[in-house]
Order: C-alpha cells, then structure tokens, then sequence
C-alpha cells in the first residue's frame, strides 16, 4: 500500500479561515482602528442636509417678514386713506362756509348799497334818517346806518371807504363820504352819544380837543409858534 504525501497548506487557505499561519491558532477579531472607524461610518451626505435645512429656514423667515411688510403696508394705506377723508371733510366744510359767509357778505353790502337810511312809520311823511352818530373814549367817531348796519367813518369819501390798519381804500358802494353822512345825520332827529369817562381816568395836561360839525378833533388850545402849550392868556 503506498503511502500519500501530505501537500503544503496554503498560507491564504489559513488566513481564509481566520487562523494565524505562525501560530496556527484562530486570529482574534480586530479592535479599534480602520474597524471602529468602519463600525460607525459617518453619512456621506450630511452637510448637504443641513445645509439644505440652512435654505429652507431663511426661505420661511424671509416669507414670514414679507407677509408682515404686506400687512403694515395695507394698515398704512388705511390710515392714510382715513387721514385724507378727513382732510377732504375739512376742506369742504371750509369752502361751505366761506361761500355762506361769502354770501351773507354779498347779500349785506347789497342790502347797503340800496339802503335810503331813512326811518319809516310816523316818520315816513318827513326827512329824517336812521342814524346815530358815537363819540368813544378814544375820540374815535362813527356813524352807523341803524337800519343796514353800514359805518362810516372820518376820512371816507364819495369814491372810496378807508378801512384797515393799512388805512386801505375800498370802493365805497354807497356813495356816502363822511361829509355827505355828516349832512344827513345833521337832518335826523336822532342826537350823538358818547361814552362815560370816568372821572380821573383821563389827563388831558391842559390840552383842550373838540370836534367840529363833521367830528374831526380839532385842538383848540392857544399854542406858541414852537407847538408849546401857552397857558394864562386871556382871550
């Protein structure tokens, strides 16, 4: 019987089936390492996710600002339309009411311009007009129409009536100066009033001042060439 010839084992068939070829003895699992790193691979695709996350989150906070940019406008647009209905009331209600005044003024000096300024009733079959003439603390005079309400004062003519501080000249509708009114009030039987001067309120200092026919101040005081008050002088 012939005897068999044992083959050389194959150091690959020992590393096949885990055992040391040195030692012949099973090889021990490997720790740590390439195998620890390889037992908890990390995702390939990580960051791509959060960046992608990154990306979706500023989409929905710059939507969210947007939605409320859209909102404020919207309350805005409302104030401002409510702000300019009322302006436009105001204006309105303002051009209503210069066109009344506007109206009333029209109607006033029409009425003053017609006006005879002549009483009527018992007075009627005779010349007598319904003015009053008022003499003011200031030495200020007027006469006023009772029936129309017109003024007229020192100054006014035929042509135009002085008003204003200015002292601007306005055309005179009625056609009545001062001197004209001062002739009519002359032929009422209405008489001048003044105003009460308390006793002591006024310091005249030996000026003497009165009013001629037609009410201007007239000083009547005796004065030297130099426009000093000369007093002791009999005359």
């Amino acid at each position: 019987m012939a005897h068999e010839v044992n083959k050389p084992k194959s150091v690959f068939e020992d590393l096949d089936k885990g055992i040391n070829p040195g030692t012949g003895q099973p090889t021990p699992p490997a720790t740590g390492g390439l195998a620890t790193m390889d037992a908890r691979p990390a995702p390939a695709n990580a960051p791509a996710l959060d960046l992608l996350g990154l990306i979706t989150l500023l989409t929905q906070q710059n939507a969210l600002l947007a939605s409320q940019a859209a909102l404020q406008a919207k309350k805005e647009a409302r104030e401002e339309a409510k702000y300019q209905e009322e302006q436009e009331r105001i204006s309105n209600r303002e051009k209503q009411r210069s066109r009344t005044a506007k109206g009333q003024e029209k109607g006033s000096l029409l009425k003053q311009a017609k006006c005879r300024h002549m009483k009527g009733g018992k007075h009627a079959n005779r010349v007598d007009y319904a003015l009053a003439k008022h003499l003011f603390i200031s030495r200020k005079v007027y006469i006023v129409c009772l029936i129309c309400k017109m003024k007229w004062f020192p100054g006014d003519t035929k042509e135009f009536l002085i008003r204003g501080t200015k002292k601007q000249k306005v055309s005179n509708y009625t056609h009545l100066g001062w001197a004209e009114v001062s002739n009519l009030f002359a032929q009422s039987s209405n008489t001048q009033t003044m105003s009460e001067v308390p006793l002591g309120s006024i310091d005249t200092e030996g000026i003497n001042i009165s009013t001629d026919a037609s009410g201007l101040e007239v000083d009547l005081s005796l004065r030297d060439e130099a426009g000093n008050i000369v007093e002791g002088i009999q005359y």
